[in-house]
């Protein structure tokens, strides 16, 4: 049987320090941190999940 999921994920975005034309330093945004590729590795195990509850649905009939 189904059930409802919930997924709950608290990202740190850690950016790379750069320096502008005038010399201020400032963070630049998406180059790398915490939870990089967690979305892809989340569906995968999904998917793995999902395939274990198949084979169980096909073998409990044949176990009754």
């Amino acid at each position: 049987m189904s059930r409802p999921t919930i997924f709950v994920e608290i990202i740190q975005r850690v950016g790379c320090m750069l320096k502008d034309e005038e010399g201020k330093v400032h963070q630049k945004g998406g180059c790398g941190g915490f939870g990089k590729g967690n979305f892809s590795e989340l569906f995968k195990s999904i998917e793995e999940y999902e395939k274990t509850l198949e084979a169980r649905q096909i073998a409990e009939p044949a176990a009754a």
